[in-house]
C-alpha cells in the first residue's frame, strides 16, 4: 500500500476513535432537557453579562445546549443586554421583571405561557426582590413557577433579635412565602426555585427552610444533593455550598422525575475557571417533570 494511503487510513482511524471518545464521555455534554418531560432550571447568571457580548453569545449557546423548557434567572440587571440575549436565541422568548431587580424568565416559544408577573403580595423588605411568577399550561396542567433571589450573606446563625440579620431576613422570607402559598395556592401545582442563599443541611435551630422541610405538603427536590458527603454536585462550588434550590408542592410529587446540578463548566475547554470568568459563579439546578 502507498505510504500516503496508509497515512490517510491511520488519520481516519484516529479521528474516529477521538469522536467516539467524546461521545461516550458524559462530561462532554450539558444537555438536560428531553422531549418527554417539562424541564425547568434555576440559574444565577452572576452580574450578567460578566464579559459583555462574549457572555451573551456563550450563554445563548449554553441555553440551547442545555435544552430546558423554562429557565428562571437571577442577577439579570440590564434589560438591553437581556434583549440582546433573546435576539441570539432561536425559538425562545423571555421576560424580565421591571421592578424586582435581576429576576427573569427565558422559555421556549412553543410553550403555552398564561401569565408572568411580580407577586405584589410578597413585595416586602424581607424578600429583597419581589418573587416573579410564571404560569403555564402543560398537558392540561396549570403550573405555577416562582422565581426568587433571597438576601445574601450572614454568619450562619439566625438572630431573631436583630431585624437586619441576613439569616433572619431569609427566615422571614420563607415564612411569608409559605403563608402566601398556603392561603392562595394550597391545591395548585407549585414550583418555588431560585438562588435562596442558604443551605438545606443547616441544623434545625439555624435552618431558615425548616417550615417547608417540616411540612409534608412541600419538598425540596434537591435535598439529597445538599446532604451528599461530597460537595462536587453543589451549586456554588467556590464556597463550597449548595444554595440554589427547587421546592415543589405535593400535587407534583408523582410527576417528579429527577433533579440535579448541571455541570455547566463542562461547556468550556478550561473548565470552571473559564465558566466563572465569563458566565457565573453558580451552576444551574434543574428539575424534570413527567406530567401526564
Amino acid at each position: 500500500m502507498h505510504v500516503r494511503t496508509i497515512f490517510i487510513v491511520i488519520l481516519i482511524l484516529l479521528m474516529s476513535c477521538a469522536k467516539n471518545t467524546v461521545r461516550s464521555d458524559p462530561s462532554s455534554t450539558i444537555q438536560f432537557g428531553t422531549d418527554e418531560t417539562l424541564d425547568i432550571i434555576t440559574w444565577n447568571i452572576e452580574r450578567f453579562p460578566k464579559n459583555n457580548q462574549f457572555t451573551i453569545e456563550k450563554l445563548a449557546e449554553m441555553i440551547e445546549a442545555i435544552d430546558a423548557d423554562v429557565i428562571a434567572m437571577q442577577e439579570i440587571g440590564s434589560s438591553s443586554y437581556f434583549n440582546s440575549l433573546l435576539n441570539k436565541l432561536n425559538g425562545w422568548n423571555g421576560q424580565r421583571a421591571t421592578e424586582s431587580y435581576g429576576l427573569a424568565f427565558v422559555y421556549k416559544s412553543n410553550l403555552n405561557i398564561l401569565d408572568i408577573y411580580e407577586i405584589k403580595e410578597l413585595d416586602e423588605y424581607e424578600l429583597t426582590r419581589t418573587p416573579y411568577m410564571l404560569e403555564l399550561n402543560w398537558k392540561s396542567q396549570h403550573i405555577y413557577i416562582i422565581n426568587n433571589h433571597y438576601k445574601c450573606c450572614g454568619d450562619g446563625n439566625i438572630d431573631s433579635n436583630q431585624y437586619d440579620d441576613e439569616e433572619y431576613r431569609r427566615l422571614l422570607s420563607v415564612k411569608m412565602t409559605k403563608n402566601y402559598l398556603d392561603s392562595l395556592h394550597s391545591f395548585n401545582n407549585i414550583i418555588v426555585l431560585g438562588d435562596m442563599n442558604d443551605e438545606l443541611n443547616d441544623p434545625i435551630s439555624d435552618n431558615v427552610f425548616q417550615d417547608f422541610i417540616d411540612d409534608p405538603n412541600y419538598t425540596f427536590t434537591d435535598y439529597n444533593i445538599a446532604w451528599e458527603n461530597s460537595s462536587s454536585n453543589w451549586s456554588f462550588p467556590t464556597w463550597p455550598s449548595h444554595i440554589d434550590h427547587i421546592l415543589i408542592s405535593s400535587q407534583l410529587y408523582n410527576n417528579h422525575d429527577t433533579t440535579y446540578t448541571i455541570k455547566a463548566e463542562h461547556f468550556f475547554n478550561n473548565g470552571w475557571g473559564e465558566y466563572d470568568n465569563y458566565i457565573s459563579d453558580h451552576r444551574p439546578v434543574g428539575i424534570r417533570l413527567m406530567v401526564e
